[in-house]
């Protein structure tokens, strides 16, 4: 009935069965101290029940799809969300209890989401990729947006209303980070920005004082999210979470008094909360559980009352499919096939130089390496440990798979045979994550948050395998971060963390940004042509001429997680998201 684990577990231990008494009075002296016990464990109980727990559960959105990034207005009577009208995502509005959501953002055809209220209810902060992205004000009946910064995501307000917090780095999964984050104060007004964190961090909440931002973030190495809090105005860190499960999301409580969080620390996504100081940032008392009913938890929102939590309720099932695809024409074949149903979550898809298999890495139970013959019909499980095993690449011959784990503590890139022996390091102590084999095999690309993107010699002995850094991108200071190498080896596609794709030539030395938006490219064989993603739909460029076009977009409330070129570029394969998520409210007494 809405009592947390937390609750519960200050009552004492079951009292054990005992051999009947011989004695009236014996009898008497146990029940005289048994009901000390209990009044002694009610008195404990009540004492620490000094804030509400949750009570009642209501489910607010029922859409077909997924609704997405919840904000309760400061009253609870009214919440904003993201919802994929058409082929873009934006903002709507509906009455706690409405049937009638509001189109707030119809004229942007950009993704809107992530809306945050204003602490007096009457503005919504929000993301927008339009005019390159950014932060984004409007009324919270919608209207003319304008813009605050030309960066972050998730914003959060200050308690005044004239700051928002945002993180460089969008969350939208928390296990998919691709590089270091950190959390600015943004003035509302005049748009200029104050640097609070140095390490890696995400998805701030502002405490109710204004002293101090909550976060998550990935200690250098780690791949497990832990929370901690900063002064506002910069300073040293305080640790919230930090237990090996993955703590993220966090949302002070509004009276100060508690910092809910998401955590998997009881299996799956669910709703937990701590006690905190919130001038100090530390912590008192073990996490208690507020177990909310679904499958997993997301993206929480108070109302200023404290006692109505909106959250999101996710399940997903991702499916390994393939379709034919024309590398002449650039153009797709045919309807896609499904290869792998969706019984694991799968993360990505990489075919092997032959064709003849395909290996990705599922995240349940652990995060473990698989290959699968690519009809689907044979599935093989490389790795089954604790160790977070991610982002299989073969190498040239087929001979291996790359990869990058946390087995030897920091992350490091690792070998495998893909009948699962001979698992090899192939750097140490290096923090380096998603590996990239060269096409002759001599070299891996890698990445690191603090580095970018780095070339390793295989051909030097392990010990004197030093990452040697790529130029960072000229005029911003920025890293690049590799994601393919074209077929002949001498040029290198990835995100540029300004204009969206970049391209380095190794032979030259020479940086270029052929296109403003998209992410994650791949070369196609005739080493001219990038596939990439644009939003949830594949794109192609042409490297010379700058010409792009769609290729393949997901079916109505599914999306595209990660894609694949095979062997002469006749196919191509993907992961498909088939999300649902509305949106829950949790009632606290």
């Amino acid at each position: 009935l809405g009592i947390s684990s937390g609750s519960l577990s200050s009552l004492p231990e079951p009292l054990r069965r005992r051999s009947p008494a011989r004695s009236r009075l014996q009898w008497a002296a146990a029940s005289l101290a048994l009901l000390a016990c209990l009044s002694g464990a009610i008195w404990l109980w009540s004492s620490r029940r000094r804030e509400p727990v949750l009570a009642s559960f209501n489910r607010l959105t029922d859409q077909e799809g997924a609704e997405l990034y919840p904000s309760l207005s400061p009253d609870g009577l009214f919440f904003a969300y993201a919802y994929r009208s058409g082929s873009d995502l934006d903002i709507f509005l509906r009455r706690v209890g409405g049937r009638n959501p509001v189109l707030l953002t119809g004229d942007s055809d950009a993704d809107d989401t992530e809306p945050a209220y204003s602490p007096d209810g009457r503005w919504i902060a929000f993301r927008s990729e339009r005019q390159g992205g950014g932060i984004f004000l409007m009324e919270n009946t919608g209207g003319p947006a304008r813009r605050v910064t030309t960066f972050g995501f998730n914003p959060a307000w200050s308690p005044d209303g004239k700051e928002i917090a945002v993180g460089e780095e969008d969350v939208t999964d928390p296990g998919k980070r691709i590089q270091e984050s950190r959390i600015w104060r943004v003035d509302v007004a005049s748009g200029r920005r104050t640097r609070v964190t140095e390490a890696d961090s995400v998805q701030p909440s502002w405490s109710p004082s204004g002293a101090r931002l909550a976060y998550w973030g990935l200690a250098r190495g780690s791949s497990r999210p832990r929370i901690s809090t900063v002064p506002a105005a910069g300073g040293p860190a305080v640790p919230v979470a930090e237990d090996g499960s993955a703590n993220w999301n966090p949302v002070w409580s509004p009276d100060g008094r508690y910092l809910y969080f998401v955590s998997d620390r009881g299996g799956s996504m669910n709703l937990w909360r701590v006690r905190i100081d919130q001038g100090s940032g530390r912590v008192s008392g073990e996490p208690e559980a507020v177990v909310a009913p679904s499958p997993a938890t997301w993206f929480l929102s108070l109302s200023a009352d404290g006692r109505r939590i909106a959250y999101m309720a996710m399940s997903s099932r991702r499916n390994v499919e393939k379709v034919a695809f024309d590398p002449e024409r650039v153009e797709v074949v045919g309807a896609p096939v499904e290869v792998l149903p969706g019984t694991r979550t799968y993360r990505t898809v990489a075919p092997s130089p032959d064709g003849r298999w395909l290996a990705f890495y599922a995240s349940d139970p652990n995060e473990d390496l698989f290959v699968a013959r690519s009809d689907g019909i044979e599935v093989r499980q490389l790795t089954n440990d604790l160790a977070k095993d991610r982002y299989p690449c073969w190498s040239p011959d087929g001979s291996r798979l790359a990869f990058h784990s946390n087995r030897g503590g920091p992350n490091d890139i690792w070998s495998i045979r893909p009948d699962g022996s001979g698992l090899t390091p192939l750097t140490r102590g290096s923090g380096l994550v998603l590996p990239l084999w060269s096409p002759d095999g001599r070299r891996l690309a890698a990445s690191s948050a603090s580095r970018g993107s780095v070339l390793l010699d295989l051909e030097r002995p392990l010990a004197e395998r030093t990452p040697q850094p790529l130029p960072e991108v000229r005029d911003t200071g920025q890293s690049f971060f590799v994601n393919s190498w074209s077929p002949d080896g001498d040029r290198l596609a990835g995100n540029d963390p300004v204009s969206g794709i970049g391209l380095y030539t190794l032979s030259s030395g020479l940086y270029e940004r052929p296109l403003e938006t998209g992410v994650d490219p791949r070369w196609l064989p005739d080493g001219r042509t990038l596939l990439l993603f644009r939003g949830s739909e594949i794109w192609s460029l042409d490297t010379r001429s700058r010409a792009s076009r769609k290729v393949l977009a997901p079916s109505p409330h599914s999306s595209f997680r990660d894609f694949a070129v095979g062997p002469g570029g006749r196919v191509l394969y993907f992961i498909r998201a088939i999300d649902d998520a509305d949106i829950w409210m949790a009632l606290l007494d």
